[in-house]
């Protein structure tokens, strides 16, 4: 009689838990685990390939492990294994190795997840339709004016600095052999994609530290313009000063003296964030705390100092200043639509009796966007 799903209770109860067991067995956090997992704790690999197979009606009494290894991991292979039962099996030949993927996925998100990122702090997320050049715009609306009676109102026109990236493809392949299946080497399983997941967050940081800041040799990104992001050109050089709140004062008046896209106005525009390497994060986390007030830690002119060691390789004595991206457009990380982390996938072809080949895919990109929310000191 054939095997049907929807009655093979012990099979779907198998398949919900043995992503979650695997997880649990690897020390990585499950929430609400499946009630079998406990049952299940104390099997390896193989012994979970084994009971998924038995499930499924096919008997393993016989077979060594590095055999199951390769019964699970080859569709084909168990195809010609079963022979003319292949028909009457209610469930995929190719079932444990989506479990196995299952696991790999999440682990993967785990370990990109749980990365933590400078960028996010002080950048703002935007996405992207497709890999063709983006345009990012600042926009400066006008002073509104004084309505007088009867007479029209005057349409504004809009003041803006744009910028023009594109989105860039990132990947990366690595595979999960039949020897850790069988040498139930849970950190060649869950190990290798949970730090795929954490290289694949820190290129969102390298981006944004290497384009904004390192480019043009510390410079800079080149801006619309043709100019470094710093640039005297820009007005946002300060002179080089010891990072200290006297100087972070001086330095900031600089970006209180930038003018709107097409006017004689002042942007109005004062730092927010207090950017520095690593030998600098004491001295900057001082400087924060003492530029805010404890009575009203929402200060509007609250500084916030970040850390990001990346910017050590940059200039180790620099430290610069970043507006909030809610007064003006300073830099973005952009991601493509509907793929705003990355991607894990099993890569066609890689159905081999010795292992499965996995690829990890991120489309990103950073960029300043106006050099009117920055600032930058060499330091001393």
């Amino acid at each position: 009689m054939p095997i049907s799903l929807t009655d093979n209770r012990n099979l779907i109860s198998l398949r919900q838990a043995i992503p979650d067991t695997i997880m649990r067995r690897a020390g990585l956090p499950v929430e609400d685990p499946h009630e079998r997992c406990r049952e299940l704790a104390d099997h390896r690999l193989i012994d979970l390939a084994r009971l998924h197979l038995e499930a499924m009606g096919i008997s393993t009494l016989d077979l060594t492990d590095r055999m199951v290894g390769k019964l699970v991991l080859s569709p084909r292979l168990l195809e010609r294994h079963v022979g003319p039962m292949i028909d009457m099996l209610g469930a995929s030949t190719d079932d444990f190795t989506g479990l196995l993927a299952t696991s790999i996925n999440k682990s993967f998100m785990y370990g990109y997840g749980a990365t933590p990122v400078t960028w996010e702090t002080w950048c703002r997320r935007t996405t992207a339709r497709d890999l063709k050049p983006h345009v990012s715009t600042s926009i400066n609306a006008p002073d509104l004016q004084l309505s007088v009676e009867g007479a029209e109102i005057t349409f504004a026109q809009f003041g803006e600095a744009t910028q023009t990236y594109s989105l860039a493809k990132y990947s990366r392949g690595f595979a999960i052999t039949l020897e850790a299946l069988t040498n139930d080497d849970l950190q060649a399983l869950l190990g290798i994609p949970v730090s795929m997941g954490q290289a694949a967050r820190r290129l969102e940081d390298d981006l944004v530290y290497e384009t904004v800041f390192a480019a043009n040799s510390a410079a800079g990104q080149t801006m619309s313009d043709s100019l470094s992001l710093f640039a005297s050109g820009h007005g946002n050089v300060g002179s080089a000063a010891a990072l200290s709140a006297v100087n972070v004062g001086i330095t900031a008046a600089l970006m209180g003296q930038q003018l709107r896209p097409g006017s004689d106005k002042k942007t109005g525009v004062f730092p927010r964030y207090l950017l520095t390497g690593s030998e600098l994060a004491g001295t900057a986390q001082t400087i924060a705390a003492q530029a805010s007030d404890p009575n009203n830690p929402d200060m509007p002119n609250r500084l916030v100092a970040v850390t990001e060691p990346r910017l050590s390789s940059v200039d180790a004595n620099g430290w610069w200043l970043v507006a909030s991206n809610t007064q003006i457009a300073t830099a973005e990380v952009c991601f493509l639509e509907g793929e705003e982390a990355p991607r894990i996938v099993e890569m066609a072809g890689g159905f081999a009796s010795d292992g499965r080949k996995f690829g990890v895919f991120h489309t990103v990109a950073a960029a300043a966007v106006d050099h009117r929310g920055f600032c930058k000191n060499a330091g001393a």
